[in-house]
């Protein structure tokens, strides 16, 4: 019996002292709410050596939201867990912190960029299997803006992307690009840089976007292939008169365009082949050097209220079997050209344009 009791004892003790450690814990994170203390909330100083990395590895445990602000120039980092927001100093430029190197977002959700400058060499960002959202952000001078792969999402918001070789890379992926400005330069690795370019299954929305050639470079602005999809409306692709084409979309993927401006490039405005497809509306496609619009190989367009007016050699031309079917009552269309009989195209009425068959 008294061995019982001494342990009862020994129970009750404990369980006292764990309901006292319980009370001061609680009354500690009282304490710190009241305070104004936050330990999902961190400033990174790395004007003082300090990196994001280890803060994020010192709170691997921490599995509530966590936000780090960002002030000074950074080494690139990794995250691979859910609710993080990385943040610079909320300035006008958005250049109080800058990252230079590679962030790589490893499968995290909810993933949250603001007012932070990428700039270094290589990739500015990577996102794979999870989903981020950037607002703000600025990618300077790098060759690759951000990388989309193996079913990761990208939301961008505003910023601005100046690259080299690619802005946004999607390959198996999907990306959602609002009121972003993109301007590209020749330089390593390829010489021919492209705003955007889907592969291997993926899809993208633009909205309110601006793409700018800003020297001679031989790539399109926008390059849809491998069974992509592409949805874009109130946007402007701007060659200077440098750039080799405007939109290509081919290998079986598809395009959708409304009120889009694509003008003074050096071979063609639009470019769709091998069994691809394209719905415009609106907009208008002016003073390329070719051609506005050229379909290829199989290839399919339907077209509604547009302005194709201004090119060097023809509007429209149709190869390799291909067909269009035009209309609308404020379409505007110079001159077609079908360089092989299969090729087709009709108007809302029936008719056709010499020189083309009908369906």
């Amino acid at each position: 019996m008294e061995k019982i009791r001494d342990k009862s004892g020994r129970y009750a003790a404990k369980a006292a002292l764990a309901a006292a450690v319980c009370i001061l814990s609680i009354g500690f994170q009282s304490d710190a709410v009241a305070s104004g203390f936050n330990p999902g909330e961190r400033v990174v100083r790395c004007d003082l050596g300090q990196q994001v990395q280890d803060v994020l590895d010192r709170q691997a445990f921490w599995r509530r939201p966590q936000t780090l602000t960002l002030v000074g120039t950074c080494d690139g980092f990794t995250i691979d867990r859910d609710d993080v927001t990385i943040r610079g100093v909320d300035d006008a430029s958005c250049r109080g912190a800058i990252i230079l190197g590679t962030v790589i977002n490893n499968g995290a959700r909810r993933t949250r960029f603001s007012c932070l400058a990428l700039d270094g060499v290589g990739t500015g960002m990577v996102v794979k299997d999870g989903d981020v959202e950037l607002q703000g952000i600025l990618v300077d001078g790098m060759p690759v803006g951000i990388e989309i792969t193996q079913g990761g999402h990208a939301e961008l918001i505003g910023g601005a992307i100046r690259v080299s070789d690619a802005g946004v890379l999607v390959e198996q992926g999907t990306v959602e690009i609002e009121g972003t400005d993109f301007r590209l330069f020749s330089g390593p690795p390829s010489n021919t840089p492209y705003g955007l370019r889907l592969q291997s299954n993926s899809h993208a929305t633009i909205r309110g976007g601006f793409f700018e050639y800003l020297d001679s470079v031989r790539g399109p602005t926008v390059e849809v292939k491998g069974s992509s999809s592409l949805e874009i409306e109130d946007t402007v692709m701007q060659g200077n008169g440098v750039s080799g084409a405007g939109l290509l979309v081919r290998d079986g993927s598809n395009a959708t365009l409304t009120n889009v401006s694509i003008f003074n490039y050096r071979f063609n405005g639009i470019r769709v082949q091998r069994n691809s497809s394209l719905q415009l509306e609106g907009g208008e496609i002016s003073g390329n050097d070719f051609r506005g619009i050229r379909l290829d190989d199989h290839s399919s367009a339907t077209i509604s209220d547009a302005s194709i007016v201004g090119h060097g050699r023809v509007s429209i031309l149709l190869t390799g079997d291909s067909g269009l079917r035009v209309g609308g009552e404020f379409l505007q269309v110079e001159s077609f050209d079908c360089e092989d009989d299969e090729s087709s195209v009709e108007f809302d009425d029936g008719s056709t344009p010499f020189g083309c068959t009908g369906f």
